[in-house]
């Protein structure tokens, strides 16, 4: 194991304290190299990951609809309606081959939506999540386990988004469903 500060040679394996900026790794990567938006979820090992890689995909993933759920819950208490659907994923139940921040805050996504749900219900809001499987989005197309992705669903394909779409419309219409998850996932991962 190295502890490697910028600007210094990596092989230096003096064991100091850690100050900002300091990484330690196994298998170091290039701090300098912009990661691409794939690469922040599919799996590396974990001493791979900087805490930046981490923060972008709990800012995206979760923080986010925590802020615009804030933002709308006022005016649907008003109203005394709303519907709050929280897009999730398989991952928050199975971890695997997407990284861990994708999977922590899909997860987190699930326990955001439980808590909102238990404190909005009398105000006539429900809040749900969907945890879409293997869906064919960008996230997935030109992955070299494509094929053998789709032989492991059940059904014997991955799902369209479209299909996603149709259960967060159902899951929407409903006043007396709250606090759920729902997976859509062609069977992959029954619960």
């Amino acid at each position: 194991m190295t502890l490697t500060r910028p600007g210094t040679d990596a092989s230096d394996s003096t064991v100091a304290p850690l100050s900002p900026g300091d990484r330690v790794a196994d298998n170091p990567v290039d701090p300098s190299a912009p990661p691409s938006a794939t690469s922040k979820i599919f799996a590396h090992p974990l001493n791979a990951w900087y805490v930046a890689a981490w923060d972008h995909v709990m800012a995206v993933n979760l923080r986010a609809p925590f802020l615009l759920a804030q933002a709308v819950v006022p005016h649907m208490r008003e109203q005394r309606y709303g519907r709050i659907v929280l897009l999730s994923s398989v991952a928050a139940f199975l971890g695997g081959i997407l990284s861990p921040q994708y999977t922590a805050s899909k997860a987190g996504l699930i326990g955001l939506a439980h808590s909102l749900a238990a404190t909005l219900a009398p105000h006539g809001i429900t809040v749900n999540a969907i945890a879409p499987g293997l869906i064919m989005t960008d996230m997935l197309a030109g992955d070299p386990r494509l094929e053998t992705l789709e032989r492991s669903v059940p059904v014997g394909r991955l799902g369209q988004p479209a299909e996603v779409a149709d259960v967060i419309v159902a899951v929407a219409r409903n006043a007396y469903m709250t606090g759920q998850t729902v997976s859509v996932d062609g069977g992959r991962y029954p619960r």
